[in-house]
């Protein structure tokens, strides 16, 4: 009985394992294409100019910033998929 539910829980956590590979590597493919979209099309971007609220620009810079940090971070936790 013991050696079952043993069992049970190291099947359930490979099952989880293999649930996390699974979403990281679905993240990767999105944060991938995200960027890949960013730098090839730079044109479909919308116009932006400064003055008005003053945000416009920033929040492009902030945006890329945040994604390169994520990227750096997805490789430091081993970018093995």
């Amino acid at each position: 009985m013991l050696e079952e539910e043993l069992a049970k829980v190291k099947k359930d956590m490979e099952d989880r394992d293999l649930d996390w590979s699974e979403m990281r590597a679905r993240c990767k493919r999105l944060l991938d294409r995200t960027e890949k979209a960013m730098h090839t099309s730079p044109a479909s971007l919308p116009a932006l100019e400064p003055g008005g609220d003053g945000k416009s620009l920033t929040t492009v810079a902030t945006t890329h910033d945040r994604m390169s940090r994520i990227q750096q971070q997805l490789a430091l936790r081993g970018g093995k998929e």
